[in-house]
């Protein structure tokens, strides 16, 4: 009676055979239907690591750490998007808070398609946002607009969007917005409307809130976190040898004058011949009712 012969050893001897013989797509099928289907898998799951890792992005450990919060303001979403995508690559962290008034324009999946952030925290609670906001160097908010730009300047900070917004000024953390989120209401008899519109977005840069349009917010973020420059000061040819000491005048005055003034409760600041002052230090000034003073030439 003949050895029981293991399935193994025939197989292999049948495959020894076929390797000399022409190559038959047919035989070759057959022979490694099992085998064939777990390489297939592998080669497969091999070249998708592959194509993950070129998408992936590489983190710059000397970038910012940005906390990003969306609110209602869609007018630019799309541009929002694309400047956002930008930020998380040049970022080391970078975390995102849908708030539930923009929870129904802009869906996880579609954030995560254009932007590549996987970091989101919707489902924090308040203090683990504020948590994370500790721990960061500047709060965006890409989709800023009117409606939440009048509750933080009122401080009717009454939701979680606004809260964090709060949160970020009283810490002396820098925020930047977009300005043009929100379509501008539209007013066209009521002067005085307009007028306190402005002036609401003007009581948030004297808060600390930068701003800026949408199509540049990649490049403020940057500029911001850097420190390269002071966002309210106007650049003036040889502003140093200009600069003047109280009783001359100052050569720019602008909304951290009017901060200063007002806080040491001066009731003028005096301004040099040929002075300028910038648009948000006069706003300041008329809601201190503090004076703007030319000094007269000599």
């Amino acid at each position: 009676m003949m050895d029981a012969v293991d399935i193994n050893t025939i197989r292999q001897m049948v495959r020894q055979v076929v390797s000399r013989l022409p190559s038959d797509p047919a035989i070759d099928l057959s022979l490694n239907k099992k085998s064939g289907k777990k390489s297939d898998k592998k080669a497969d799951h091999r070249q998708e690591q592959k194509k993950g890792s070129i998408s992936r992005i590489i983190r710059n450990p000397d970038g910012p750490k940005i906390l990003t919060v969306f609110h209602a303001g869609i007018f630019r979403l799309d541009e929002a998007l694309e400047q956002v995508r930008q930020m998380n690559q040049s970022a080391w962290k970078f975390s995102v808070f849908r708030g539930g008034s923009s929870h129904s324009f802009i869906s996880t999946k579609k954030l995560q398609n254009i932007t590549q952030v996987k970091c989101f925290l919707d489902k924090a609670r308040p203090a683990d946002l504020i948590k994370v906001l500790d721990h960061c160097d500047i709060l965006v908010l890409p989709t800023f607009g009117f409606p939440a730009a009048a509750k933080v300047a009122k401080l009717l900070c009454d939701d979680c969007e606004s809260r964090i917004i709060h949160a970020a000024l009283a810490k002396g953390k820098k925020v930047l917005a977009v300005k043009d989120g929100y379509k501008d209401p539209d007013v066209k008899v009521a002067p005085l409307l307009i007028e306190e519109t402005q002036r609401i977005f003007n009581k948030l840069e004297g808060f600390g809130v930068t701003f800026c349009e949408t199509g540049q917010l990649s490049a403020w973020c940057k500029k911001l976190c850097l420190n390269s420059f002071e966002p309210e000061s106007i650049a003036v040819p040889g502003q140093d040898q200009f600069e003047k000491n109280d009783l001359q005048g100052k050569r720019l005055i602008t909304g951290k004058d009017i901060e200063k003034a007002a806080q040491s409760h001066q009731k003028e600041v005096q301004l040099a011949p040929k002075g300028k002052v910038t648009p948000l230090a006069r706003d300041l000034a008329k809601e201190y009712s503090i004076n703007i003073l030319t000094v007269m030439q000599p």
